[in-house]
C-alpha cells in the first residue's frame, strides 16, 4: 500500500519539537505504546493526537521495559488525544510469508521471511529481547526504518482484522544487517515474571519479609504490563486464538498464589469476561482453583469491579465463578464439571487442616449441592462420565433421590443408539431399586425392566432385569419362572438374595432352584447358602436346613460355606437351636465332614458372636469337642480351634478362654506332633494377638503345675519373654469415616 491516513496513531517527540518516533494507544485509559529507543534518554515528551491535541509529559509518566525495546506512557486519559485504542495480537509465532501492515512513508504492507534473534542496548547494557520479525520493504519504506526513522515505536497491523501484532525498533541488533525489526506481540507474561520478581524482593515472587508494598518504576512497569495484557485479551472478540497465554497465567497465577503481586490484576472477574466458549473457560477455571483462598495481592484492577462488570467483589474465589456459571448455564457446566474428576491437586486450606480437598472433590461437592438446577440431566452427564466419582455421586442420587434415578434407569434403557447406557439403566436400576419406595418410582424401573427384557441382543443384562421383576409384587408372578431358570445357570446379576424376595410368595419354586443351582458347579453355592440363612419362617427354614445338609453331603470341600450359614443363621438366637443342632450333628456323626470343613466349623463355634447366640454356639461347640476326642481327633481342627480362642479372647470371659485354650491343648499333646503344634502356634498367638499373652503367663502363675502338662518349658518362657516386653495396647480411639455423599 502506498500513503495512508496515520490518524490512528501518535507522534512522540522531544520538548524542542524533534520527532523520535511514533507509538499507538492501547487501551481505554489512553496509555501509549511505544519502542524504547523512542523515549530513551528524554526527561519531558510531547505527545500529539488528532487535529490539534497534544500532551506534554515527564519521567513520571513514563514505565520503561528495556528488557522488551518497549515503552508506555500515560497520558491522562483516551479523550487526551483523540486516539482510538488498537487491539493487540497475543500470538506464539507468525508464519513465514505472512502479510503485514506497517506505518513507514505512510500505510504499506510488508512480507515477513520470518523470525531472528535480536538485542536492543540501552544505558550501556544489552539485553536479549528474544526473536524478532524482519519486515521486507522497498526502498522508501525502509528508509523510515533508518536509526532515529519516523517508523520507530509504531505499530504492525494484521491486515486482515488491525490488530497489533508487533511494535517496530530500528535499534534492534541481529547477526546481519537490517534497516529494522518488529519485537513481537510482546511476551508480557515473561516481562510480569521479571518485573513482579524484582519488584517483590527477588525471593520467588514473595512479599517482602516486612510486609511493606514495594514502590517506584519496576512496580509501576509490572503493573502497567499486567495491565496492558489483561485489556488486550478482554478486548479481543475470541479468545480462543490465545488459550496458550490464558493456560501460561494460571499456572502462574496458581504458583504464586501466596503474593498474586502483579498477578493480582487476572482475579476471577477477569475470568469470567474473556470472551471464551464455557468449556475453555470452566478449564481455565479448573486450572485455578488451587489458588483460592489464598491473599490476591492488590486485590485486581483499580475502580468499581461492580460498576465494570455488574456484580462481584473482592472476595471472590474462582470456584464462586464456577459456581455462578454453573447456576446461569446448568445444562452446559455440568458435563464440564465431570472433567474435573480427573483433577486430584489439592485446595488451599488452613494450617493444621487434618485433610485438603481436591479440585475433583470441590466439582463432586458443587454437582451435588446444586443437583436442582437440572437434575436429569446431572445424571446423563454423570452416566457418560467414566470415572469412580461419578459413580459415587449417581449411588447418593439413588439413595437421596431415587425417583430422578428411576427415571433415569427409564431413559437409558430404551436408548437404541447407546449400548453403554442399557448397560447403565441394568446396574443403576438393581442401585436403585430398594430405595423405590414408592409405586410411582417403581413403575419407571418396571418399564426398564421390560424394556431391557424384550431385547434379544442384550441377553447378558437379562438376569438385571428380571431382579427387578421379581422384586416387584406386580410382575413377579408372570416372570418369576423365568428368572429361576436364569438363576439355575448362573447368572452374574441373579444372586440369590435377590430370588430370596420371592420365598414367602413362592416358597416351593424357589426352593427347588437354589437345590439345583446348589448341586451345580461353580462358586455361586456359598451366597446361596449365605441367603438361605436368612430366612425366618419355620417351614422354609426347614426346608433350608436340608438343603445346606444336602449340599455338605455332595460337597466335601464346601466346609467354609456351610459354616458361614451356621455363622449367619446363629444370629437368630435360641430358635435357631431347633434347626442347627441336629445339622451339625448330623455333619459329625452320620457322615463326617472332612478335617477343614471341621475346622470351618470351629472356627465360627468358637466364636462369642452376640449375646443371643452364645448359649447356642457353646452347646454346639461341646458337640464338636466330643467328636474331636474320640477316634477322629485332627491338629487341623483343634489349631483352628486354638486360633479361635486367642482371636477372640478380648470379647470373651477369660474363664471361658482358659477352658477352651487348655482342653484344646490336653486334645493336642497326646501325640507329639500335636503337642509341637501347640507350643508354635501358643508362641505365635502371643506375639500377634494384643493381650493373649498376658492371660497366658497369667494362667501360667495361677496354675504352674496344671500347665506345665499341657506348655512346654521353651514355649512357656518365649510366652514369658512376650509378655514383658509387649505393654498391654491402649484402645485407639475410633476412627469415623465420613460420608460418601459430599458435603
Amino acid at each position: 500500500m502506498g500513503s495512508g491516513d496515520r490518524s490512528t496513531l501518535v507522534r512522540i517527540c522531544d520538548p524542542a519539537g524533534r520527532l523520535r518516533g511514533t507509538g499507538f494507544v492501547a487501551d481505554d485509559r489512553g496509555t501509549v505504546v511505544t519502542s524504547h529507543e523512542a523515549v530513551d534518554g528524554l526527561a519531558r515528551l510531547v505527545l500529539y493526537g488528532t487535529g490539534d491535541r497534544s500532551r506534554s509529559v515527564g519521567a513520571e509518566a513514563i514505565t520503561a521495559l528495556p528488557e522488551l525495546d518497549l515503552a508506555l506512557v500515560r497520558t491522562g486519559g483516551i479523550d487526551v488525544l483523540g486516539v482510538e485504542p488498537l487491539p493487540i495480537v497475543q500470538r506464539d509465532r507468525i508464519e513465514p510469508g505472512t502479510y503485514v501492515r506497517i506505518a513507514a512513508h505512510g500505510w504499506r504492507e510488508a512480507r515477513v521471511p520470518g523470525a531472528v534473534p535480536v538485542t536492543y542496548g540501552a544505558a550501556g547494557r544489552s539485553h536479549r529481547v528474544g526473536a524478532a520479525l524482519e519486515p521486507a520493504l522497498g526502498t522508501d519504506g525502509s528508509d523510515a526504518l533508518r536509526l532515529r526513522g519516523a517508523a520507530i515505536g509504531g505499530p504492525v497491523l494484521d491486515p486482515q482484522t488491525g490488530a497489533v501484532r508487533a511494535v517496530l525498533g530500528t535499534a534492534l541488533r541481529a547477526a546481519h544487517a537490517a534497516a529494522g525489526f518488529a519485537h513481537r506481540l510482546a511476551d508480557l507474561i515473561e516481562a510480569m515474571d521479571r518485573l513482579s520478581t524484582r519488584t517483590d524482593g527477588g525471593a520467588g515472587g514473595r512479599a517482602p519479609a516486612d510486609g511493606a508494598e514495594r514502590t517506584g518504576p519496576l512496580r509501576d512497569a509490572s503493573w502497567w504490563a499486567a495491565h496492558l495484557l489483561a485489556e488486550t485479551l478482554l478486548r479481543v472478540p475470541d479468545a480462543r486464538p490465545y488459550l496458550g497465554v490464558a493456560r501460561l497465567l494460571t499456572g502462574r497465577i496458581v504458583r504464586r498464589a501466596g503474593a498474586l503481586g502483579t498477578y493480582g490484576e487476572f482475579s476471577p472477574w477477569f475470568w469470567r469476561r474473556l470472551r471464551l466458549p464455557e468449556a475453555d473457560r470452566i478449564d481455565l477455571l479448573r486450572r485455578l482453583v488451587p489458588a483460592d483462598g489464598t491473599s490476591r495481592g492488590d486485590g485486581g484492577r483499580d475502580g468499581d469491579d461492580d460498576a465494570r462488570d455488574g456484580g462481584g467483589n473482592g472476595e471472590e474465589r474462582f470456584l464462586d465463578v464456577v459456581a455462578r456459571r454453573l447456576v446461569a448455564r446448568p445444562r452446559t457446566v455440568q458435563p464440564l464439571l465431570c472433567l474435573w474428576f480427573t483433577d486430584e491437586r489439592p485446595l488451599s486450606a488452613e494450617d493444621g487442616a487434618a485433610t485438603r480437598p481436591t479440585v475433583a472433590a470441590a466439582a463432586q461437592a458443587l454437582l451435588y449441592a446444586r443437583r436442582d438446577l437440572a437434575v436429569d440431566d446431572l445424571t446423563d452427564a454423570l452416566v457418560a462420565t467414566v470415572h469412580p466419582r461419578a459413580d459415587e455421586l449417581l449411588a447418593t442420587l439413588a439413595e437421596d433421590e431415587p425417583a430422578v434415578l428411576c427415571r433415569a434407569v427409564d431413559r437409558w434403557a430404551r436408548d437404541d443408539v447407546r449400548r453403554a447406557r442399557r448397560v447403565a439403566a441394568a446396574s443403576y436400576g438393581l442401585v436403585t431399586a430398594p430405595h423405590a419406595t414408592r409405586d410411582t418410582d417403581r413403575e419407571p424401573l418396571r418399564r426398564s425392566a421390560l424394556s431391557l427384557l424384550a431385547r434379544p441382543g442384550d441377553v447378558d443384562l437379562h438376569g438385571a432385569a428380571l431382579v427387578l421383576l421379581v422384586r416387584d409384587p406386580h410382575t413377579r408372578n408372570r416372570c418369576l419362572p423365568q428368572a429361576l431358570r436364569v438363576f439355575v445357570r448362573g447368572d452374574p446379576y441373579l444372586s440369590a438374595a435377590a430370588l430370596a424376595v420371592a420365598l414367602p410368595t413362592h416358597p416351593e419354586p424357589v426352593i427347588g432352584a437354589f437345590r439345583d443351582r446348589l448341586t451345580r458347579p461353580g462358586d455361586g453355592a456359598g451366597e446361596a447358602l449365605r441367603s438361605l440363612a436368612g430366612i425366618d419362617a419355620p417351614a422354609l427354614a426347614l426346608h433350608a436346613a436340608g438343603l445346606v445338609r444336602a449340599y455338605a453331603d455332595n460337597h466335601p470341600d464346601g466346609g467354609a460355606h456351610v459354616a458361614a450359614y451356621l455363622d449367619r443363621r446363629l444370629e437368630h438366637g435360641p430358635a435357631a437351636r431347633a434347626l442347627l443342632l441336629p445339622l451339625v450333628t448330623g455333619l459329625l456323626r452320620d457322615r463326617p465332614a472332612s478335617a477343614p470343613g471341621r475346622g470351618a466349623l470351629a472356627r465360627v463355634l468358637a466364636v462369642p458372636g452376640a449375646p443371643a447366640s452364645g448359649a447356642v454356639r457353646a452347646e454346639l461347640l461341646e458337640v464338636l469337642l466330643e467328636f474331636e476326642q474320640g477316634a477322629h481327633r485332627d491338629p487341623v481342627v483343634l489349631d483352628a480351634l486354638l486360633c479361635a480362642a486367642a482371636h477372640g479372647s478380648d470379647r470373651r470371659a477369660p474363664v471361658r478362654t482358659r477352658a477352651l485354650v487348655h482342653r484344646t491343648g490336653m486334645l493336642l499333646v497326646r501325640t507329639p506332633e500335636g503337642a509341637a503344634c501347640f507350643d508354635r502356634r501358643l508362641v505365635e498367638l502371643a506375639r500377634d494377638v494384643p493381650g493373649f499373652a498376658e492371660l497366658v503367663t497369667g494362667w501360667l502363675a495361677d496354675a504352674p503345675q496344671e500347665w506345665a502338662a499341657v506348655i512346654g518349658p521353651g514355649a512357656r518362657r518365649t510366652v514369658e519373654a512376650v509378655s514383658t516386653a509387649m505393654p498391654m495396647p491402649m484402645q485407639a480411639a475410633g476412627r469415623g469415616h465420613g460420608s460418601l455423599r459430599p458435603a
